[in-house]
C-alpha cells in the first residue's frame, strides 16, 4: 500500500506544480489542511476518498487519473516532443500543422 500513497502523492504534487498552485492554496480550495496535503504529497499519510474526489476537481483531472502511473508528463516535456516532431517534418507539412493550430480554439 506505501507504493500505491507514494504514486498517488507525486501525482498530486506534479499536477499542483504544473497547475502552480501553492499546497496552501490547493489544500484551501480541495477544504483541507495545508500539512496534511504536505504529507500525503510525500506518501506519508491515506486520503480519504472525499478528499480524492475534491482534490481531483480542483486540479480538473477525472480521480482515477491521480492513480495512473506517468500520466501526467510536464508541460516541458510535451513541448520537446512536439518540436522535436516538428523539427522532422518538410516545410509543407510544417505549413498544414501551422494553418491547422491556427483554426483551434483553446
Amino acid at each position: 500500500m506505501a507504493s500505491l500513497r507514494i504514486k498517488l502523492g507525486a501525482n498530486i504534487r506534479k499536477l499542483r506544480t504544473e497547475r502552480r498552485y501553492s499546497q496552501e492554496q490547493l489544500a484551501g480550495l480541495a477544504g483541507m489542511n495545508a500539512k496534511y496535503l504536505s504529507e500525503v504529497e510525500r506518501g506519508e499519510r491515506n486520503l480519504s476518498v472525499e478528499l480524492l474526489v475534491a482534490l481531483a476537481k480542483v486540479l480538473e483531472v477525472p480521480p482515477a487519473e491521480m492513480l495512473a502511473e506517468d500520466q501526467h508528463p510536464s508541460r516541458e516535456d510535451v513541448i520537446a516532443k512536439i518540436v522535436r516532431l516538428l523539427q522532422s517534418m518538410p516545410l509543407d507539412l510544417l505549413v498544414f500543422v501551422y494553418r491547422n493550430l491556427l483554426l483551434v480554439k483553446y
